[in-house]
This record gives structure tokens, sequence and C-alpha cells, in this order.
């Protein structure tokens, strides 16, 4: 975890989990880099904070609703960069912890209209998850 002042009032802390890739027949003797990295970041000021993506599974969002609350500061939004399940999935758990924060992203990423997601509590169930 980084812990971040930008000298503008506001700071950053970031969490990079590992999780396995759903990456399939790599090279023989390569089987240490199937793996892939997602990462958090809070951006906060001395009371409000936004969050900039969420992780894929049920477990890593469980710690990062807590890491949040853990900060003290009033979540207000969750910014989704992109539209993969290991940067949104987590979105749910946010919201029933955090009622005041929105999910936010730009507008060629949103999803139709009507489209759920739930936490997936794996990375196999999330590879199963259909919209």
């Amino acid at each position: 975890m980084t812990d971040t002042n930008s000298g503008s009032g506001l700071w950053w802390k970031t969490i990079v989990k590992r999780r396995h890739s759903a990456t399939q027949c790599i090279p023989p003797g390569t089987e240490a880099l199937q793996w892939v990295a997602n990462t958090v970041t809070l951006i906060y000021g001395d009371r409000d904070a936004v969050l900039v993506d969420t992780f894929l599974s049920a477990e890593q969002t469980r710690e990062l609703v807590d890491w949040i609350a853990a900060s003290g500061k009033n979540l207000t939004a969750v910014y989704v960069t992109h539209a993969h399940g290991d940067h949104f999935f987590g979105i749910g758990m946010l919201e029933e912890r955090f009622p005041g924060a929105r999910a936010r992203t730009a507008a060629q990423i949103v999803l139709p209209r009507g489209t759920t997601f739930r936490t997936a509590n794996s990375a196999s169930e999330a590879s199963n998850l259909t919209r």
C-alpha cells in the first residue's frame, strides 16, 4: 500500500492484489506468470474520498470495504476506469456499506440499461457470471 500527498490538499492510497489469470495455455516454465494484479486507489481530502476501481472477488472486496471504513473518510463515488469485471464487480458491496457513494465512469464505458452484476466469490465464479 502506498500513501502519498499530492501537495494540493488531496492524498491517495493504493492497494494492489494478485489473483490468478484466466489465461490458458501458457508456455511451459512460465506458470509463475499466470496471475494478474488489480489496483485500487483511494483519493481523499480531509473529509471525503473517491475510490478508483474495485476488486473482482467478494473476499478482496470485503477487505477493500473494511480498509475504506478504517480510513474514516466519507466515500462519495467509485470511479470505474473501464468495463472489465475486475474493475467494477465490487460496486454492489461498496454501495451497501457506503450508501451515499455512487458509481461513476466515462460515457463510453456505460453498460446497457438494465445490466446487473453481482460480486463473485472467487475468480473462477467470476468467469461464469453472465449479464
